[in-house]
């Protein structure tokens, strides 16, 4: 069952107060944590997300076709990146989130069933 692990920034005032050595600490620790995944046999593709100032939304609106910069949401929380994982249930992947190293500098993990066939309602 493939799970889809939704990296998110909940706190980058947190984030930001950190030293660089610190911030690199963390991504080192995070590269470890993706590449225990790749030898259990467990990922299946990870994406890290560049910041949201970077970011354009494209919607649509009274019949017109709008693109704007910034992220959608005026929420202070962002998605930084995902990762998807192929495990045995929810309860692992859940284990699998409780171990990703950013949790200690503010970061939250969304834990979402993939849908990997036809999309039906």
């Amino acid at each position: 069952m493939q799970f889809v692990l939704l990296i998110i920034h909940a706190d980058p005032e947190r984030w930001n107060s950190l030293t660089t050595d610190q911030r690199n600490a963390v991504h080192e620790a995070c590269g470890v944590w993706h590449q225990e995944l790749v030898d259990k046999g467990v990922a299946v593709h990870a994406v890290g997300l560049q910041p949201p100032d970077t970011t354009a939304v494209v919607r649509r609106k009274d019949g017109s076709v709008f693109v704007t910069d910034g992220p959608f949401s005026e929420s202070k929380e962002v998605i930084g990146g995902f990762e998807i994982i192929d495990c045995a249930s929810k309860e692992e992947a859940i284990a699998i989130a409780k171990r990703f190293p950013a949790l200690d500098a503010g970061a939250i993990i969304e834990v979402r069933p993939a849908v990997t066939g036809p999309c039906r309602d």
